[in-house]
């Protein structure tokens, strides 16, 4: 790799990494806010309408964004002409669910249990979301990193200050009807700043777009059962306690899933850097070298999650009012669940090198639809909480079932399997014993700084795994 490329791979990689904390760390930041300036009803619909827009971005944008890398390749000069015609095809699918979703609420066949304002505001939310993805799609190949932070500044910023002044101002008695539209207003004309940017090509000949549509929607409509399953796994559970037991209670659960954003920020980056290394290392057959840097991974992750479930009261009490205290019931096994969707990064890396995508989506509907039928059952027998360790349950089950497919691809042993499921089994005792230490807030803290101790101590100095991840993000690409 030429040094000019290598410093672009490397400028470009910290960026997203920005842009990635800017978008999830102002959410979490902002979130002691909104739970003062909200109702707790109208913050639990808000949870309900982002996990919505979850579902929602994924079937209209159809996982189109995913295409572009393969198409970079594929097209070549006909590139540009490719994701102008994807950004055309977004837009009719944009009207084709507007039209839809007004006709079976005006009917009164589906309203999702919001009024036609909202509604109408989560598609839009929904679609701009999908067209931000096909550009950060587009700009990670460029290595547009500038573009990526900009866009991504411009909607964390937007979204925040106009929410908050439409709250404190206009909407002051529907502060759900305020934070909806200082979310989508932003998002939408980013939206169309996107279409834009990424019609560079205009050339719109029918036959020719009628290709690419054919060729992007083969490649990126067997995605969508996969995507649909993990916002599933993630969010559906706050819809259903929505809808089975109040808005208040998906409130309290809602707010524990925003502190899980710290975890999920760390395993994104994480994965961000373990990824292309693991490539590589399987291209040059490095097993031994996989093993070892697996294994520090896992320990490293397993101590940030212990640490981290040891102090979440304390940082649910600063960023949430008292109404929400009862979260840490719900956010210790949330964060416990979330070693578990770290350590799936392990054996989804052998199902994706070894082409086995058909497998994970199985795998992942799988996982999908008992955490559907766990809620249906336990939500209104035992409360909100319930869906908290439904989620560690169906998270524990999606690693395991990723994990035997891929030792079934993958005949020879490449991990330690022994650190796997001794910190598994170690990380479920500890959520307990933080449960019931929950009340000796000294006692807590306490381990929580002995491990890190512990942990400093392992990869022996800070500075030295700090050196460690910044040398394999120097390999990426």
């Amino acid at each position: 790799m030429s040094e000019n490329r290598e410093n672009k791979v490397i400028k470009a990689g910290a960026g997203y990494t920005i842009g990635n904390f800017l978008i999830r760390g102002l959410t979490f930041l902002t979130v002691s806010v909104y739970t003062r300036i909200m109702t707790q009803h109208d913050f639990g619909e808000y949870s309900t309408f982002t996990s919505f827009e979850a579902i929602f971005s994924m079937l209209i944008g159809m996982a189109i964004h995913t295409s572009y890398k393969n198409a970079k390749y594929k097209y070549g000069k006909d590139y540009n002409k490719y994701v102008t015609s994807t950004v055309y095809l977004l837009i009719i699918s944009t009207l084709s669910f507007l039209l839809l979703m007004n006709v079976l609420y005006l009917t009164k066949v589906l309203t999702l249990g919001f009024d036609l304002i909202n509604t109408n505001a989560l598609l839009l939310y929904s679609a701009s979301t999908a067209l931000i993805m096909c550009y950060n799609s587009y700009v990670a190949l460029e290595y547009e990193y500038q573009s990526y932070l900009k866009v991504a500044a411009a909607n964390a910023i937007g979204n925040t200050v106009l929410s908050v002044l439409l709250i404190l101002t206009v909407f002051k008695g529907n502060t759900l009807l305020g934070r909806v539209l200082g979310t989508t207003i932003p998002s939408a004309l980013i939206g169309l700043y996107i279409i834009r940017y990424l019609c560079k090509d205009r050339d719109f000949r029918f036959p020719a777009t009628l290709d690419f549509w054919k060729w992007g929607l083969i490649f990126s409509l067997p995605i969508i059962p996969h995507g649909l399953s993990q916002v599933v796994l993630g969010q559906f559970g706050q819809i259903m306690i929505r809808d089975m037991i109040g808005s208040e209670q998906a409130a309290i659960f809602g707010f524990a899933y925003t502190i899980y954003l710290v975890v999920s920020v760390v395993v994104t980056s994480l994965t961000g850097v373990w990824e292309p290394w693991f490539y590589e290392q399987m291209s040059q057959d490095n097993r031994d070298k996989i093993r070892d840097v697996t294994r520090m991974f896992t320990l490293v992750m397993f101590a940030f999650c212990v640490c981290y479930m040891f102090v979440s009261p304390e940082v649910i009490r600063i960023f949430g009012p008292e109404k929400y205290s009862d979260s840490s019931y719900c956010a210790i096994p949330v964060i416990a669940s979330g070693f578990f969707v770290f350590l799936f990064t392990f054996p989804s890396g052998i199902e994706y090198y070894h082409e086995k995508t058909r497998q994970i989506a199985v795998c992942t509907v799988i996982a999908a639809v008992t955490n559907v039928v766990l809620n249906y059952l336990l939500i209104p027998r035992y409360g909100y909480v319930a869906a908290a360790y439904t989620t560690l349950v169906t998270y524990i089950l999606y690693f395991l079932l990723h994990y035997f497919i891929a030792a079934g691809i993958q005949k020879e042993p490449l991990f330690d399997n022994k650190v796997f499921f001794v910190c598994g089994i170690l990380m479920i005792a500890v959520m307990f014993v933080c449960l019931f230490m929950i009340k000796m807030t000294v006692v807590r803290w306490l381990i929580a700084l002995a491990l890190f101790v512990i942990t400093v101590v392992y990869v022996h100095k800070a500075i030295d795994l700090v050196k460690f991840i910044k040398a394999m993000v120097n390999r990426n690409q």
